[in-house]
């Protein structure tokens, strides 16, 4: 999405209006976050069915970790999409990207058989942190107060990648205005 933006011819007509670029970056964000929310609905309404609403009293912090989760990660592919310019090096970066973070995790190692300085980075893995904390709330009923550190982690990442979003943000729009400038 963001790719398909940048080389727009429409980019350099956005660059260039006094609207914010905030609206920009959240009109970004809001895309694939409804995307996933539909799926998200679809996915709890078969799993009503299915399981008889078996976890239904932990509706609401299952919803909170995945809106937190899947905005973090919908920031992160956001900036990598900002770093390259085309879609086929940004889909290699984000491959290579979840790839490390995949390995980091108990998907493929358990984080336990990790050296000691390794261990503290992949607990801070947002995949570990996101499942750590969803694995609580679905097995074990946890409520906020059990996962609140999680999601101060969660948070301060998301924190952390929209400053660095928006600081690239300007600088590809500031960059884009002075290279149509110069070809003229």
């Amino acid at each position: 999405l963001v790719i398909n933006e940048k080389t727009s011819n429409a980019f350099f007509r956005n660059a260039i209006t006094p609207s914010s670029d905030i609206i920009f970056i959240i009109s970004n964000y809001l895309t694939p976050l409804i995307i996933v929310f539909i799926q998200l609905a679809t996915i709890l309404a078969m799993s009503m069915i299915f399981f008889k609403g078996a976890f239904l009293a932990s509706l609401l912090p299952i919803i909170s970790i995945i809106f937190i989760s899947s905005s973090l990660f919908i920031l992160m592919g956001m900036l990598i999409g900002n770093l390259f310019k085309s879609g086929e090096t940004a889909t290699i970066a984000s491959i290579s990207f979840l790839s490390l973070l995949i390995f980091f995790s108990n998907i493929i190692l358990p984080i336990e058989s990790l050296p000691g300085m390794f261990k503290t980075l992949a607990n801070l893995n947002p995949i570990v942190v996101s499942e750590t904390i969803l694995r609580r709330v679905i097995l074990f009923g946890s409520g906020f107060t059990n996962i609140y550190k999680g999601i101060v982690i969660l948070a301060s990442y998301i924190l952390i990648v929209m400053i660095l979003l928006f600081m690239q943000h300007n600088f590809i729009k500031q960059s884009y205005k002075l290279k149509k400038i110069i070809q003229r």
